[in-house]
């Protein structure tokens, strides 16, 4: 379980998946108390080496391969966690595959998998780490800890614990929209607003962002945010972001806004990187209400290696 653990913590978000593509996204299966979400969109990510190293997909692969599917099956992820998963708590990875649910249950019983009956369904249990999984629907499955199981299946069964539910989630993913092959939303718990940085370690937890650093330049700027979403695209040699968070007032959405007016302006001397300095120059920002809209596009250098 430790291995599965860490590899989908390296791994790397939707209302917005729900918007469009209709009730049948993966997005609308994740637990109201899910704090991280991330939805990959594989089918455009795989083709895109770079994006691909954000989300770490070649882990990834190898973590779905164990099934016996191939990464051009896979056409969605959606991975959720707690604030501080472990063994015990809640992390998973829901898939939808272009394959039915009979043949996997099928592969997973000739490679030995020992099953164990979750809610009147029968659960595999990976005989390397001992994650669970457990088929959704045809084609859609979930695998993780038991607690995330448990918890994805009784979404199933009770659509109001979902979190696309929540206000908050419906109203900051559907405003990153849904083009992005990568999003991202977090909900920071109350006990954690106060923390330092607390967003930007738990995205770097569940994706590759160590080369975007200058987000957590931003993060702290912006200030105590209490929800906030992201989507990272891949085009004419930038990765263009767009940030919204959630704050805890108007007031609050505003004076955010006059400190990035004050980060861009002083982009040369903050900046450590010409990639960072570049970054900050082409950002824009808006604020509607308690709601806090960033735009900027990432060189793609930031991914070269250092």
């Amino acid at each position: 379980m430790k291995k599965f653990s860490s590899i989908l913590f390296f791994i790397a978000f939707s209302y917005l998946c729900a918007v469009g593509q209709g009730s049948q996204s993966s997005i609308t299966l994740v637990p109201a108390k899910s704090v991280a979400v991330v939805r990959v969109d594989w089918q455009k990510v795989r083709r895109d080496q770079q994006l691909k190293a954000v989300v770490k997909g070649d882990e990834f692969a190898g973590i779905i391969g164990r099934t016996g599917i191939d990464e051009a099956s896979i056409r969605e992820l959606v991975i959720f966690a707690d604030a501080s998963p472990t063994t015990n708590g809640k992390m998973g990875v829901i898939v939808n595959v272009n394959r039915s649910s009979a043949a996997i249950a099928k592969y997973l019983g000739s490679k030995g998998w020992a099953t164990e009956n979750i809610g009147g369904r029968t659960a595999y249990i990976d005989p390397t780490d001992g994650s669970y999984l457990l088929s959704l629907r045809n084609g859609t499955f979930v695998m993780g800890t038991k607690a995330a199981v448990e918890q994805t299946l009784d979404v199933v069964a009770k659509p109001q614990n979902a979190l696309i539910r929540r206000a908050n989630f419906r109203s900051i993913m559907s405003s990153l929209g849904t083009v992005s092959p990568i999003n991202f939303f977090l909900g920071v718990p109350e006990e954690y607003r106060g923390v330092a940085n607390f967003g930007y370690k738990i995205a770097t937890t569940l994706m590759s962002l160590a080369d975007f650093g200058i987000l957590s330049t931003i993060l702290d700027k912006i200030g105590l945010i209490q929800n906030f979403g992201l989507s990272i695209n891949s085009a004419h040699g930038a990765f263009p972001v767009h940030l919204i968070a959630e704050m805890s007032g108007k007031t609050g959405a505003y004076l955010a806004s006059g400190s990035l007016n004050l980060l861009k302006r002083g982009a040369s001397m903050v900046a450590k990187t010409d990639a960072d300095r570049a970054a900050l120059k082409s950002m824009t920002f808006e604020s509607a209400g308690n709601l806090l809209s960033i735009k900027m596009d990432l060189p793609q250098s930031v991914m070269a290696p250092r």
